[in-house]
């Protein structure tokens, strides 16, 4: 058969063909693609899955805490030290609302009564600036401290000022700074509507002026 015969044959073939490849028929270019990597190219296209861990929560087991008592603390805290504890397992509901708008540590009420705090006692030396900072990744726990004479339990009756709170989620950090006299104070942990549970207190200090 001449060439001139087979051309109107081929032609629509021709046009068949490429117009299957146009609407997405024909060769399967990516999994041709696929074929084609290497080994290495292969495993870095595959989508990465976090491992599903198997192992218990920390934060389902509430950290040993000293047993709550009878003081306005629990242990004591110093300049270098870092403690974690559990306001659900050493806790008890000592402060509140009314506490913390007395003593202007917090504007707003957030039923802090609603759940219990741990408290421990700071003593800052002279011209000394303490960064208190607290990490609560289990649950939502807020940190204050209050100027404390040491006797007795302060409460919305009697000053604690200054007072000073951070409710940032997931912890935040209070400054205390003294001037020619040693201060003590207070740091509590406390939850916002009932929230109780794992946390870590630490204190880190330096000169101040």
């Amino acid at each position: 058969m001449s060439r001139l015969l087979l051309r109107p044959i081929l032609r629509p073939l021709l046009l068949v063909a490429v117009g299957g490849l146009a609407c997405g028929g024909g060769v399967d270019w990516e999994s041709t693609s696929r074929v084609n990597r290497t080994p290495a190219q292969r495993a870095a296209s595959k989508t990465y899955e976090k491992p599903v861990s198997t192992g218990p929560d920390p934060c389902d087991t509430p950290i040993e805490t000293p047993a709550p008592s009878q003081a306005c603390y629990i242990a004591d805290i110093a300049c270098g030290q870092s403690v974690s504890g559990s306001t659900s397992k050493g806790g008890r509901s000592r402060f509140g609302d009314a506490f913390y708008l007395a003593q202007y540590c917090s504007p707003e009420r957030h039923r802090y009564d609603d759940a219990a705090e741990v408290a421990y006692r700071l003593k800052v030396p002279a011209n000394t600036r303490a960064d208190v900072a607290l990490v609560s990744d289990c649950v939502d726990l807020d940190l204050a401290t209050a100027l404390w004479s040491g006797t007795g339990c302060p409460d919305e009756a009697h000053s604690a000022k200054p007072c000073e709170m951070t409710a940032e989620r997931g912890g935040g950090s209070v400054v205390i700074t003294t001037v020619n006299r040693p201060e003590t104070h207070l740091v509590i942990v406390d939850g916002k509507k009932g929230a109780e549970g794992n946390f870590t207190v630490s204190v880190t200090c330096g000169p101040y002026r």
